[in-house]
């Protein structure tokens, strides 16, 4: 199976853990790049704001072609309970190249409070349901989330493992 992993990061922690799946299964990685800029305590705010009233932003051009993929993962930070605004506008911009999609969330608190919004919004966006889905917390990132990812990456793996 040939996969993408297509994240977007603000602080580095989506970006640690998309690397660590994307090694872990020979996956192409593509990272997104926001052309606004949403450093420091004011970007945070706007991309919370962003996020809550679902807006898009502007990405630059990326490289690699979705439709070239079985399945193309997809890591978000999330912002106000929701996706970010970077993926959002990645998954409305390619919803009809993308086969199949899985999903990881990183957040500084408890998955229960984002899966679900997270999640819906992917599969309203791709008319689709995710293979896969992974929630990991702050403290997730820093302790420890081999155990997390290998369970993940054995779902996408495996699919009568699939939720």
């Amino acid at each position: 199976m040939k996969i993408l992993l297509v994240f977007y990061s603000r602080t580095g922690n989506t970006r640690k853990i998309a690397q660590e799946i994307a090694k872990s299964i020979n996956a192409d990685i593509e990272e997104l790049i926001d052309m606004e800029n949403r450093k420091g305590p004011l970007g945070l705010l706007k991309s919370g704001r962003d996020a809550i009233k679902k807006r898009k932003t502007r990405l630059q051009r990326t490289i690699k072609d979705p439709s070239s993929y079985d399945l193309v993962i997809l890591g978000t930070p999330v912002w106000g309970s929701n996706l970010s605004s970077p993926v959002r506008t990645y998954i409305n911009d390619n919803r009809k190249l993308l086969k199949q999609t899985a999903l990881f969330c990183t957040a500084g608190g408890g998955p229960d409070r984002y899966a679900g919004n997270c999640l819906s919004d992917l599969e309203e966006l791709t008319g689709q349901k995710a293979v896969a889905f992974m929630g990991l917390e702050k403290k997730d990132i820093k302790k420890g989330f081999a155990a997390k990812i290998a369970s993940f990456i054995s779902v996408i793996q495996n699919p009568q493992k699939r939720n």
